[in-house]
């Protein structure tokens, strides 16, 4: 089982990382947003903050958006993010 993260994604961005900002989990991506390279970037670094394979992180929504939802394991706590909802 797995449950959904909704999170706001910020493409061509300075520095790659992971944070929270008003309550919403922020992707910043230094890749842009063509040929699915800043998704690619977006699973690998929610991989890395939430010390998980790449493989368990799925983009669900929002592929071609700011606002994606990716599918993340059951064992992981989501609770402190906004968006997330069991799935």
């Amino acid at each position: 089982m797995s449950q959904l993260l909704q999170f706001k994604v910020k493409p061509r961005s300075h520095q790659a990382g992971v944070a929270v900002e008003d309550g919403l989990l922020v992707v910043r991506v230094r890749a842009v947003p063509e040929k699915g390279k800043a998704n690619r970037e977006v699973v690998s670094l929610l991989a890395d903050f939430f010390r998980i394979p790449e493989a368990s992180v799925v983009l669900k929504k929002g592929l071609f958006s700011k606002v994606k939802t990716a599918c993340i394991p059951d064992h992981i706590d989501i609770s402190n993010y906004t968006g997330g909802t069991d799935g």
